[in-house]
């Protein structure tokens, strides 16, 4: 299936299944007047998830993570949240974002949830650049290595949302996968 239909496939799924609408209910759960996810421990936000919002853990993976860290992939439709217990060499605090994707792997992330409840196209050549695992291209356009960094800055600040702080990931790596739906 091609990148297009893909996007159009959860373009109509985010109607159709008012997704969007849950994904926006999502944001008053999850974050507090500052922006950042409120829940404290990786074990309330996963009940949260799994037991009142009805997203299932489909993958618990210490993949793209700092040393220690779970990255842990929730799905609900054609929503995916991916939570990043430590967070990244990137972005090292632990944090979340919701997304419309035709699977869990960065290349079927078709847009991002922002603060703003908007959801945010990737931009760029999507095709060429997941087959060559170029993932920082795809959401940004510019040859300025300032200009970039600036880029990455504004989507990461919009649609990265951080845990606040103390924020335990005790008992993540043993967190159940299920099914999916």
């Amino acid at each position: 299936m091609s990148d297009f239909s893909r996007a159009m496939q959860v373009f109509g799924a985010l109607q159709k299944e008012e997704a969007k609408s849950v994904a926006t209910r999502l944001l008053s759960k999850l974050l507090d007047g500052q922006g950042r996810v409120k829940y404290r421990s990786i074990s309330d936000i996963h009940s949260q998830l799994v037991n009142s919002d009805q997203f299932a853990l489909v993958k618990n993976s210490s993949e793209f993570v700092l040393p220690g860290g779970r990255q842990l992939f929730y799905v609900r439709g054609v929503l995916l949240i991916r939570i990043k217990t430590t967070g990244t060499r990137i972005r090292p605090t632990p944090h979340l974002t919701i997304s419309a994707a035709s699977g869990i792997d960065w290349p079927e992330e078709i847009m991002k949830l922002n603060r703003a409840g908007e959801f945010i196209p990737k931009l760029g050549a999507i095709g060429q650049a997941a087959k060559e695992n170029d993932w920082r291209s795809l959401s940004r356009i510019s040859t300025d290595t300032a200009v970039l960094q600036a880029l990455d800055d504004a989507w990461a600040n919009s649609c990265h949302f951080d845990f606040v702080t103390p924020f335990d990931a005790t008992g993540a790596n043993t967190l159940p996968v299920s099914g999916g739906n």
